[in-house]
């Protein structure tokens, strides 16, 4: 199973959607998001859970209330 999120955080979201996949019986061959808050370390966590390194398309940080992307 590949999963796609719009949005990684924290990771939360998203682990628990996988974990609700492995639940099933499934694997979760890949993560892909379009886009990653790179503060706060979802995908890091994600990886270190999960053990699979998530695929995102545009990394950014929020600096004085604006979004900041660091690479597309």
């Amino acid at each position: 199973v590949s999963i796609v999120v719009d949005l990684i955080s924290t990771g939360g979201s998203t682990l628990a959607l996988a974990q609700a996949v492995l639940k099933t019986g499934a694997t979760v061959d890949q993560i892909v998001a379009a886009a990653e808050n790179i503060d706060q370390r979802g995908t890091q966590t994600i990886e270190k859970l999960l053990g699979i390194k998530p695929i995102t398309l545009i990394k950014y940080r929020i600096v004085n209330n604006f979004t900041q992307v660091i690479d597309q």
